[in-house]
């Protein structure tokens, strides 16, 4: 019996972000038969290298702060050496500074199969970086994304071949959003009769402004209606700002701060809304879908990916706050509408977004360019 391939992930940090989650993930859910999967992370981050080590797979930290300082040229040697020393065939960076400093690394190295990640649209890359990342294209034996939207970009605004493309869904942990599904919501939310809100990191391209707005034309439609805004980032302060502006009290429009335990505060979430002007395939959006909560989101690339108008969710146009406060009406108006949503939403992810869909995508993923290459 042959032995299992090894294998190297490579991401910023184990978290907050999605992508770093996904990369965990994988890893952790790979068949140990086929793959020996490492993990190499520059960052600490939710889940620190240490806590890694509780993980079925091996671990490596870099403890890179900058890619430009003259520490990462020593940082580089000691990754070109674990290559060498675990015998790594295949490497796997999953975003845009680690796509730029694993490439050569893994050149010089001889892995046989060189992959890089894409998950989100290139004009949200910050320059120089997407310039760059033209050159890590040619370089990488294949891109992996996370949906059709952005195989479309790649293909047409990159003008990757369509060979080096190749597209893996997102996963989550079907068993621990279920069993969240049914706890309480927490003290600060309990006198609420429902709960519009959102999970996320608080960045412009959420486009959170719009929910805020649409929020303030809906909120005399139900008693002790609620908005929910967790996460943080560098739009926080001036979304408290506008929640001022529009005379929303921090009893009405609650922020609290990003949180490890995302199910906790699905689970509070009555309408779940992503009002995004841009997404690859959101986790929180599949992440709500699966605990059944009645979700919504902008009308734009992945999100088309994961609801289907009036069946799994309801769609807005991302430019237009009297869209989404239509939208808001219908479902807090109508209690079995924004129930039956909800559970299709529910019955749809479920099928689609395990660990187990996602683990055997990507091992015939990896299988593929080791053949090839």
């Amino acid at each position: 019996m042959d032995s299992p391939v090894p294998v190297l992930l490579l991401g910023l940090s184990p978290g907050p972000g999605g992508t770093e989650l996904q990369m965990v993930g994988i890893a952790e859910h790979l068949d140990r038969s086929r793959f020996d999967p490492h993990v190499c992370v520059f960052r600490a981050g939710w889940t620190t290298p240490e806590e890694l080590g509780s993980f079925n797979f091996h671990v490596l930290h870099l403890p890179v702060r900058s890619f430009r300082s003259a520490s990462a040229l020593g940082f580089a040697r000691d990754l070109y050496r674990y290559i060498r020393r675990h015998g790594i065939a295949l490497t796997h960076s999953w975003d845009s500074p680690t796509n730029l400093f694993s490439i050569p690394i893994a050149r010089a190295a001889r892995v046989r199969a060189v992959l890089t990640s894409q998950r989100c649209h290139r004009s949200l890359t910050r320059p120089p970086y997407g310039r760059i990342l033209r050159l890590t294209d040619r370089l990488a034996d294949g891109i992996v994304v996370n949906s059709r939207f952005l195989v479309d970009h790649l293909l047409h605004d990159e003008k990757t071949p369509a060979a080096k493309i190749h597209r893996c869904i997102n996963g989550v942990d079907i068993d621990t959003y279920t069993a969240a599904a049914g706890q309480k919501r927490p003290p600060i939310l309990q006198s609420a009769g429902l709960v519009v809100g959102v999970v996320c990191l608080l960045r412009p391209v959420k486009n959170l402004p719009l929910l805020l707005r649409a929020f303030a034309k809906v909120r005399g439609l139900r008693p002790r209606l609620k908005l929910l805004m967790v996460g943080d980032g560098p739009v926080r302060d001036s979304l408290i700002a506008l929640r001022q502006e529009l005379g929303l009290d921090d009893s009405e429009c609650i922020f609290e701060p990003v949180t490890r335990d995302v199910p906790f505060w699905l689970r509070a979430i009555d309408i779940f809304v992503l009002p995004s002007f841009s997404e690859g395939l959101s986790n929180s959006l599949i992440q709500a879908m699966v605990m059944g909560r009645c979700v919504m989101a902008s009308a734009i690339e992945g999100n088309l990916e994961l609801i289907e108008h009036g069946r799994t969710g309801l769609l807005f146009r991302s430019d237009d706050v009297d869209s989404l406060a239509a939208e808001l009406k219908l479902v807090i108006e109508d209690d079995g509408l924004r129930l039956r949503l909800g559970e299709n939403a529910s019955v749809f992810s479920r099928r689609e977004f395990s660990w187990e869909n996602a683990a055997r995508n990507m091992e015939h993923i990896y299988s593929q360019a080791l053949r090839e290459h």
